[in-house]
């Protein structure tokens, strides 16, 4: 019989499937399971978790795999990588829609997004680190959504459509007074965490100098909003 489906489908329902074992596994002393995926005799798995139920995150960009993540009961974990505030909304907004699908329970779940952040000294630096990004991006394209080309053991920096200006509208790469603003965004619209990414090719001692400013000038400002960072 010739399977159904793109890779990607399949990927998706055998993930779906799989998530579900595993929470029968942790919630049940003993499992039997058949479905298209797995099937197995009753089993059972050691050590056993100490509390039930055990909360959950799902990683996903897509909006209906958020949606639907969010409507069955997980927390999840999100990144617009190097996209516009519009691409963010929407993917709280998704977040959004499957709480509300779940109910009362939805309430209590929580969206965590990945950024590319770096808190500069000021607006040069911010630039020279954005140029920095900008060319790791080019790399990044190549491996993630691109053909994945390798030159002499290094992976090709391709061309983007992203310009270099539009990047740095995007990214959280600036000086402190724009760093604030542009995460307030995020306390606005409903993000619960922010969890920042601050590798892209600069020194590491330029980074820790910048993890150093976010925690002393920018995590203590958000302590008084909802929203966490790390």
């Amino acid at each position: 019989m010739k399977r159904l489906g793109t890779p990607i489908e399949q990927s998706k329902e055998k993930f779906v499937e799989s998530l579900e074992v595993l929470q029968l596994l942790l919630k049940n002393k003993e499992v039997s399971y058949k479905g298209k995926h797995y099937d197995f005799e009753p089993l059972t798995i050691m050590p056993r978790p100490i509390s039930n139920p055990i909360p959950m995150m799902v990683a996903a960009m897509n909006l209906e795999s958020i949606k639907d993540a969010a409507s069955r009961g997980f927390h999840v974990q999100s990144t617009v990588l190097s996209g516009t505030k519009d691409l963010l909304l929407s993917r709280v907004n998704a977040f959004k829609e499957g709480c509300i699908q779940l109910g009362e329970k939805g309430k209590l779940l929580k969206l965590s997004m990945q950024r590319m952040a770096y808190l500069a000294k000021d607006e040069n630096e911010a630039r020279e680190k954005t140029k920095l990004a900008y060319e790791y991006y080019k790399r990044f394209d190549n491996m993630f959504t691109g053909p994945g080309k390798v030159k002499d053991g290094n992976i090709e920096a391709l061309p983007r459509k992203q310009t270099l200006e539009e990047l740095k509208e995007n990214l959280l790469i600036c000086p402190l007074n724009e760093m604030i603003d542009k995460l307030s965004v995020y306390a606005e619209s409903g993000v619960d965490e922010v969890i920042l990414s601050s590798s892209f090719g600069q020194s590491q001692e330029d980074l820790i100098e910048s993890m150093y400013r976010i925690g002393e000038n920018v995590i203590p400002y958000f302590k008084k909003s909802n929203i966490q960072v790390a």
